[in-house]
């Protein structure tokens, strides 16, 4: 759900990936390309 607060928006994200597969450094990228793609609009 995306919801106004102040002059942005929150909106709950989650992602589930396998240990084995992904470490916190990729999520934590993928995260941060997120933002970036949220900030630009």
């Amino acid at each position: 759900m995306i919801v106004p607060k102040g002059d942005g928006f929150n909106m709950a994200m989650a992602i589930q990936v396998h240990h084995a597969l992904v470490d916190g450094r990729q999520i934590g990228a993928f995260f941060q390309s997120v933002q970036e793609a949220f900030d630009s609009l």
